[in-house]
């Protein structure tokens, strides 16, 4: 039986600031595009500038999971392009699994300090050879583990929970 590649998004690389500095770029650049108004800028630096507003919207960290060829693409998609791939070989998926990463970050000012305490969801994908892949990552565990399902209906695999205190399997 033919599988078709899975391809997991596993978050995007440029954060929400760096998306809106990208709209600023794009909606100025198609202005003059749209308004030929060439005097004071090349018209290839605008559609230069308009690929780099693309590239920061669309560039994404993905894991591929090949099951006919048993390989694990691990790379960067921007613009629709796979880029800078790693691969590595595999027997099998041995589980798939939930942790809790927590974070302190402090905030130093003139007199005083705060720390500021934050908590985010990792998914990981084990293979038989021991290697770990991260999967996904969200602040969101109720929706991480609903993608996590969703590609287990092609893996066929074990989704544990380790961010209980007891792990636990979750029911595909």
């Amino acid at each position: 039986m033919v599988l078709r590649p899975i391809e997991i998004n596993v978050r995007h690389l440029s954060p929400l600031w760096l998306k809106f500095i990208g709209l600023l770029i794009f909606l100025p650049a198609n202005y003059k595009l749209i308004t030929f108004s060439f005097s004071e800028i090349n018209p290839f630096l605008l559609i230069v500038l308009n690929v780099i507003a693309f590239s920061i919207w669309t560039g994404r960290e993905i894991v591929i999971l090949d099951f006919d060829n048993r390989q694990i693409k691990e790379g960067y998609k921007i613009l629709g392009l796979v880029v800078n791939a790693d691969t590595y070989k595999f027997t099998g998926i041995e589980k798939m699994y939930v942790n809790r990463i927590l974070t302190a970050q402090t905030v130093y000012q003139l007199s005083t300090s705060s720390t500021i305490h934050d908590q985010i969801y990792k998914a990981f994908l084990k293979t038989d050879e021991g290697d770990k892949f991260c999967i996904g990552q969200m602040r969101d565990k109720d929706k991480l583990i609903k993608a996590l399902k969703r590609y287990n209906q092609t893996i066929k695999s074990t989704i544990i929970d380790n961010t209980l205190a007891e792990p636990s399997i979750i029911d595909s």
